[in-house]
């Protein structure tokens, strides 16, 4: 093989392993923004389920009912949702960025991720 073959095979190796490396960065980056948006979901939610039942004196039943309830603080006229930012599907099921629901308990209130890996956040 000639020289200048050898120095073109060579390039185009480091040229495909910097596109692999460049996939394999952006691929983790992004999970990790997931991760982070996971954790800002999951203190809002819980946040929600608190607030509602500081106020209502129970526990949400579903999702959809913390979705869908308002609440005002005394002396103020507007209304707000007792859950917001969060991304829900079209069955009112709060979903993680992962794209799987969030699995929330009635009775304890508890709410945690039903993604692999992220059961005990």
């Amino acid at each position: 093989m000639k020289k200048e073959n050898v120095r073109l095979v060579v390039l185009i190796a480091l040229l495909c392993l910097a596109i692999f490396a460049l996939g394999l960065i952006l691929k983790m980056e992004k999970r990790s923004a997931d991760q982070m948006v996971m954790q800002y979901q999951l203190q809002a939610i819980r946040t929600s389920v608190n607030l509602f039942k500081a106020i209502e004196k129970r526990n949400p039943a579903s999702f959809k009912e913390l979705a869908a309830a308002r609440f005002s603080f005394p002396g103020e006229s507007e209304e707000r949702h007792f859950l917001e930012g969060v991304q829900m599907d079209n069955n009112g099921e709060a979903r993680d960025p992962f794209g799987n629901k969030y699995i929330y308990d009635p009775v304890s209130g508890w709410v945690r991720s039903n993604t692999a890996g992220y059961f005990n956040w």
